[in-house]
């Protein structure tokens, strides 16, 4: 599978380390690194990553470079969640965000939420049918509303063609909080800290995803 990670020329760093990490993944076996260097924002490289990810025929990875993946869990399942990915379903969030729903969803059977939301674009798995959706969405959104927000493009979109979005209750990746934000964002928001918790583990079995089924974004009205 192929990886695409976004990136800005002074967080080097993190990106070597993040390469690394994908390297010990046998899974992946194509790294593209699409790097902003003149800080126009992280939709600007979201949006080359999801361009390369729509001219082609296969679903990718994009991840943020400050996460911190998961190289087993990414090779013991990847597979299966690719398999998953089918319409109506165009992206599944790998990174699972430190919400307390995740957690009371999963205590109940469930493996995450079929939805028309998405949740923190840190690390996730996208069909090229889908990243082309969300690039079309993007000529008509009104911008001045969407600012810098990657997620309310996916939102937007989703709504917009019917699909859906899977987020998992486990996560495959970390959020290296040590990184200091492009946006300035804190590692923490109140009490929250800005990392998952839930962790997949090589154990658990994706073979029949038990989804929670809902619609969290019926209030986005964003065209011009």
């Amino acid at each position: 599978m192929k990886a695409h990670i976004i990136t800005v020329p002074d967080r080097s760093a993190p990106l070597r380390r993040l390469v690394h990490s994908f390297s010990l993944c046998k899974s992946i076996d194509q790294i593209t690194i699409h790097i902003d260097h003149e800080y126009k924002g992280p939709w600007f490289n979201t949006l080359q990553a999801l361009t390369a990810i729509a001219s082609g025929t296969e679903i990718c990875l994009i991840a943020q470079d400050d996460i911190k993946p998961l190289p087993t869990a990414i090779d013991a399942h990847i597979n299966v969640l690719k398999g998953h990915l089918t319409d109506p379903i165009g992206l599944i969030s790998l990174f699972t965000p430190p919400r307390k729903e995740f957690q009371e969803i999963s205590e109940k059977g469930f493996d995450g939420f079929n939805d028309n939301n998405f949740l923190w674009a840190q690390f996730y798995m996208i069909s090229p049918e889908f990243a082309q959706d969300v690039i079309e969405c993007n000529e008509i959104i009104d911008r001045a509303k969407a600012k810098y927000h990657d997620e309310v493009r996916f939102r937007f979109a989703a709504q917009k063609y019917k699909k859906r979005i899977v987020t998992l209750c486990h996560s495959f990746a970390r959020h290296d909080l040590s990184v200091k934000s492009t946006l300035g964002t804190p590692s923490a928001i109140g009490s929250v800290v800005r990392d998952t918790k839930s962790i997949a583990s090589v154990d658990q079995s994706f073979e029949a995803l038990n989804l929670k089924v809902r619609n969290s974004a019926n209030d986005l009205h964003l065209e011009i």
